[in-house]
């Protein structure tokens, strides 16, 4: 978010800020209500939803308060159990999949699928880009730019694709099975996890434990990277100590969480993937600004130099035209775009492609014209 400054500016970047906010405390929401689904067929229907939403984020919390090091610790082993989970889910459910009984459909109608799918997963992966930074800080200098890369790729890739395919798997035994039909309506996630392992009794229990737990390991870099998120939008929020914003944050996504957690999820889904709409303007422009008008160089110590840096005219206009892209060409309940309405028959999720194409054509022109009559 600070080097958003070199080609937004303070005030485009602000706007990015607060849209950046919306996103790390939605998702989390969304992340919690599945946890909180696991924990309810953990505990036999015992455990309401909003007591998970509650235990997930007072756990959050719990861990973030204590820092970069504790989160650090926390996210470098959570995922090794979680591996273990996906075998057995894997195991168990294999002859419980019928890729026949939910067939992908042809043509025009599986393109639109398929594109508003990515959509989902790109707004919910892409925000990676505004917080990588914060957990490569203490890294050496001499850390080799190609691993580093290879390794967020990486971890972004197998972290997303192993559940997204496992998942599709198992709705595929929701659509051929009654019993994984009636687990997935009455307890969503959870059910299905949990009809999938109980051939392991009181081992699946123990596993449904630490599936629920990993929504912690979802949950906590959105909320330690919120207080930095906070700080970057004026002076005034650096002198607040920045446990006060993860535990704000906290308290804010734990609510929204019980509140949406039987009606507004998919809702709020929708709204995270207008909010990836702004990434790519985020993700396209800040890369053009380093290669093409700075050639390369940041100057790092002026990037809280309002003297300095620009006044983000470019980049604000950039913002503003991605949406109108957007609006163009998106396909969300609520609105469908006539991009969008023009691909048959039920149209297809493409705003956060139109929303790059405006934003680029217009930052160029307008960053040539920005730094000739204003020197920045």
């Amino acid at each position: 978010m600070s080097v958003a400054r070199y080609a937004f500016g303070i005030w485009g970047t602000r706007a990015l800020v607060v849209i950046g906010i919306c996103g790390m405390i939605g998702w989390s929401s969304v992340n919690a209500i599945a946890g909180a689904q696991v924990l309810n067929e953990l505990s036999d229907g015992n455990c309401p939803l909003w007591a998970g939403n509650f235990i997930i984020g007072i756990c959050t919390a719990i861990i973030s308060f204590f820092g970069y090091f504790a989160v650090h610790f926390f996210e470098r082993y959570c995922w090794i159990p979680q591996v273990i989970i996906f075998i057995f889910l894997a195991g168990y459910g294999a002859k419980h999949f019928d890729a026949g009984a939910l067939p992908m459909g042809s043509g025009s109608a599986e393109a639109a699928s398929v594109m508003s799918f990515i959509a989902v997963i790109y707004g919910f992966v892409g925000g990676w880009a505004q917080s990588a930074a914060d957990y490569n800080v203490r890294m050496p200098v001499t850390t080799s730019m190609p691993k580093l890369i290879l390794s967020i790729w990486a971890g972004n890739f197998f972290g997303c694709a192993i559940p997204e395919i496992l998942g599709a798997a198992y709705m595929t035994a929701a659509a051929a099975d009654p019993r994984f039909a009636a687990a997935y309506d009455a307890r969503g996630i959870g059910g299905l996890m949990g009809q999938a392992l109980k051939p392991l009794g009181g081992f699946g229990k123990f596993l449904l434990v630490l599936a629920a737990l990993s929504i912690i390991g979802c949950n906590l870099v959105n909320n330690y990277s919120l207080a930095f998120t906070c700080q970057n939008f004026h002076p005034i929020m650096v002198k607040v100590p920045r446990f006060v914003w993860t535990i704000a944050g906290s308290a804010v996504f734990i609510a929204i969480a019980i509140a949406a957690e039987n009606s507004f999820a998919q809702v709020l889904e929708s709204f995270l993937s207008v909010i990836g709409y702004t990434l790519t303007p985020f993700i396209c422009i800040v890369p053009i600004e380093y290669f093409h008008f700075r050639k390369r160089r940041f100057p790092l110590d002026d990037w809280n130099n309002m003297k300095v840096i620009p006044y983000g005219i470019a980049g604000f206009f950039a913002i503003a035209m991605g949406f109108v892209g957007a609006v163009l060409s998106m396909d969300q309940t609520w609105y469908v775009g006539v991009v969008a309405r023009a691909i048959k028959p039920d149209g297809a999720e493409l705003g956060w492609i139109f929303s790059g194409c405006f934003s680029v054509l217009t930052y160029i022109p307008l960053r040539h014209l920005e730094m000739k009559y204003t020197g920045r």
